[in-house]
């Protein structure tokens, strides 16, 4: 529809050309006729107090809205007629106006700062019971179980059998697809625009470059169902917790990921680093940088595994190395 209306736009344009053409056969000059429409645009609507209008402008007058008439109503023409389009095109999107930072951080809810007063970090080498977790997996502290992989033999994906799996499952490939945009992307500072887009280019590159960072939340049954097979939800969580059915993947070149940032989720996640090393600073919410300590870093090695309240830190990451970064998590409550 928005070409349809600039076409519209146009019409208007080159028919008030046309009044002016028509304006000079009658005999006005075009310093008349310029002069003529600068003083419509100061002046507006005549009241009763003003003189009325010389005949040359009631002649332009005539003809303008003889003219640019048809075209503002064939305007609200279309807009009747599509009506029903624009509403179905409202109530098929997920949010009627798009997300700002400014935005969401004015609304963010206050966080109360007892997360933090008495440990940064919490680090684990065996799997926890799930009693003694749930103690812990809603108090905001960061955990981190190292070596996850290698004690519970999960399967490590790369992004070969990632990009498998999408082309199984899903149709990102065929030409008339539709899919791509049901699931979010996050480009972040990346040139890529779309998942595709990035699976395609990233086996091909012979250098990083500048560094990128990518996000993915999989919204497809079918591929939830294929990466839930070959990375398990943690048994340890608790037992009266849900996982959310949608996994985050990010992906990442050496240098820094995401940058300085809050999740406006309203769970804690867990994510396992699948390859390369990756570093994150966490810093408190404003209101409690009085009681928390101004940051918190560590770094993250294949086959650890992270739990983390992303709703609560601010959080930024940096790929160490010279390896690609790939990671897998998802929401539980």
């Amino acid at each position: 529809m928005s070409q349809d209306y600039e076409d519209k736009m146009q019409q208007v344009n080159d028919r008030l050309l046309a009044s002016c053409d028509a304006a000079l056969a009658r005999g006005l000059s075009p310093k008349r006729i310029q002069r003529t429409l600068h003083q419509v645009a100061a002046e507006g609507i005549s009241s009763p107090t003003t003189p009325p209008p010389s005949r040359s402008r009631v002649i332009l007058y005539t003809i303008s809205i003889l003219i640019v008439a048809p075209v503002v109503a064939s305007l609200v023409v279309d807009i009747l007629l599509n009506c029903s389009k624009i509403l179905s095109s409202f109530h098929s999107r997920r949010c009627l106006l798009p997300s700002h930072p400014l935005l969401m951080e004015m609304v963010r809810p206050v966080a109360p700062c007892n997360f933090c007063a008495n440990q940064e970090l919490v680090e684990l080498s065996e799997p926890p019971n799930a009693s003694w977790f749930g103690e812990l997996a809603y108090r905001g502290l960061p955990i981190i179980l190292r070596n996850y992989s290698v004690m519970t033999k999960t399967t490590s994906l790369d992004l070969a059998t990632l990009t498998g799996i999408l082309k199984e499952e899903t149709k990102f490939w065929e030409e008339d697809n539709q899919e791509e945009d049901e699931c979010q992307f996050l480009p972040f500072r990346s040139p890529f625009t779309s998942l595709r887009h990035a699976l395609d280019v990233i086996p091909d590159m012979t250098g990083w470059g500048e560094p990128w960072y990518i996000g993915w939340s999989n919204c497809h049954p079918g591929v939830a169902a294929k990466l839930r097979s070959l990375i398990p939800r943690p048994a340890f969580l608790p037992e009266k917790s849900e996982s959310s059915a949608i996994d985050w993947i990010f992906i990442g070149s050496p240098g820094l990921g995401a940058a300085m940032h809050i999740d406006y989720v309203r769970r804690p996640s867990w994510q396992l680093q699948l390859s390369g090393v990756k570093t994150w600073e966490l810093r408190p919410p404003p209101e409690c940088e009085t009681e928390c300590p101004p940051s918190i870093t560590f770094t993250i090695y294949p086959g650890d595994l992270l739990f983390l309240e992303t709703n609560t830190w601010y959080h930024q990451t940096f790929v160490e190395g010279k390896d690609l970064s790939i990671s897998i998590g998802s929401e539980y409550d």
